[in-house]
């Protein structure tokens, strides 16, 4: 049963785990207009050095953004959130918060067992890997894998832009892609790319 039982997390894992893809893949698309805003920053720059507020003085803003995704796998929809907190046209973090719920017969498998020996089993699973490992040594970037209270599969992503090491994260492994695009994205930009996917604000108390 135990071995069941880990195959199980370790495909939920892995599904979980590589679904920031397709979000890289919607950033790719959007990276020759992003180029294009770059440039047409700079022009504006060089008219307006004495009066353009500096990106330290301008508010710094948290935004959340949640959306359902459909992965190609009999699996149910994930659950994305992205929280950005940003300061003008630069990132401070992101925070990707990707849940994955099972069908009901597994769900009933899992709630055999204890919540602690599932996020153990789960959690070990991480060294089976070798893409999850190497995100893990990237500075800038923090990996947590969970199991909700109701037995579902939960990976956050953290990444603390200012600190991070783009040219590690573009070198980690296909299970993600190159997650190094998302970072390099203005807040405007990423939102807007959140926005393709479906996503929506979501509005705090």
């Amino acid at each position: 049963m135990k071995k069941k039982l880990t195959l199980l997390l370790l495909t939920s894992l892995l599904l979980t785990a590589c679904a920031p893809v397709h979000l890289v893949r919607e950033v790719s698309s959007r990276k020759t207009e992003s180029g294009k805003m770059v440039k047409k920053s700079v022009k504006k720059k060089k008219h307006s050095d004495t009066t353009t507020t500096t990106e330290e003085e301008k508010e710094v803003v948290t935004e959340a953004y949640t959306y359902t995704y459909k992965s190609k796998s009999d699996m149910p929809d994930q659950r994305h959130t992205h929280t950005l907190t940003y300061q003008g046209d630069k990132f401070l973090t992101i925070k990707m918060e990707v849940i994955q719920p099972y069908d009901e017969q597994t769900t009933a498998t899992l709630k055999n067992h204890s919540l602690e020996e599932v996020r153990a089993l789960l959690k070990k699973q991480m060294d089976v890997n070798p893409d999850i490992q190497k995100l893990k040594t990237v500075r800038g970037v923090a990996l947590d894998i969970d199991v909700t209270e109701n037995y579902e599969a939960k990976v956050t992503f953290t990444f603390d832009i200012p600190n991070i090491d783009r040219d590690a994260l573009s070198a980690v492994g296909s299970s993600f892609g190159d997650l190094s695009r998302m970072t390099r994205l203005t807040p405007k930009l990423y939102i807007a790319a959140l926005k393709r996917e479906g996503a929506t604000k979501i509005i705090q108390q």
